[in-house]
């Protein structure tokens, strides 16, 4: 062994000393990071353990709720199913709120009560859905309930105004669905230059939709 080898050999072993002797003197502070470290590992797997399984909780009581409501609606029209599963989609909105699935529990249920004449309610729910699905396609759906909700409240201005989002926005899903209702409100409300408008674009940018054959019959009508 050469005089550099045998200097290494003395600086690393020096250097495993003071490691050493720097851990007996330190034992318990290091015990206690370690452990710490330990505690918070543990306390991330236990919430991500947590989220999973309230998820699935909320997941299985919508789908169950959802089946309830589609079993009962048949038999008992819109507003008593409404009325019976009306307590099973609160107690997910109560408990599962910030869970995707309580969050879309609030679309189902909104629609549910479109159907049973509680607009008010219907209303509620989707704007407060809004704020969870402001950036994608599912947002198109609840702004075309809120435009419904309130045609069936007679506010045909309001209810343009949701469709208005809807064909002003950069998502394609709905357009021409949008267009065609802004062609019956803007009616309703005596514009009926804008709703040629509305009708027109259906028939240009949407060859395809099928409420293009309307929009044609509305125009020759015009």
């Amino acid at each position: 062994m050469t005089q550099k080898q045998l200097n290494n050999s003395d600086e690393l072993t020096t250097f495993l000393l003071r490691v050493y002797q720097f851990t007996i003197k330190n034992k318990i502070q290091i015990v206690s990071c370690l452990a710490l470290i330990l505690i918070v590992f543990s306390l991330s797997l236990g919430y991500r353990y947590y989220l999973n399984s309230s998820e699935n909780r909320a997941s299985a009581l919508l789908k169950q709720s959802k089946t309830k409501y589609e079993t009962s609606v048949t038999g008992k029209g819109p507003v008593d199913a409404y009325h019976y599963v009306e307590k099973d989609f609160q107690a997910i909105l109560d408990k599962y709120s910030g869970r995707n699935a309580g969050r879309i529990a609030a679309v189902v249920f909104a629609d549910i009560c479109y159907k049973a004449g509680d607009y008010d309610r219907a209303i509620a729910l989707n704007e407060k859905a809004m704020q969870y699905f402001d950036n994608c396609s599912f947002k198109n759906l609840i702004l075309s309930s809120l435009g419904y909700c309130y045609e069936e409240k007679k506010d045909y201005i309001k209810a343009a105004k949701y469709f208005e989002m809807i064909a002003s926005g950069p998502d394609s899903t709905m357009k021409d669905q949008a267009y065609f209702n802004l062609g019956r409100l803007y009616t309703l409300t005596g514009n009926s230059e804008g709703s040629i408008n509305a009708y027109k674009k259906i028939v240009s940018d949407y060859p395809d939709s099928i409420y293009i054959e309307i929009a044609k019959e509305n125009l020759n009508g015009a």
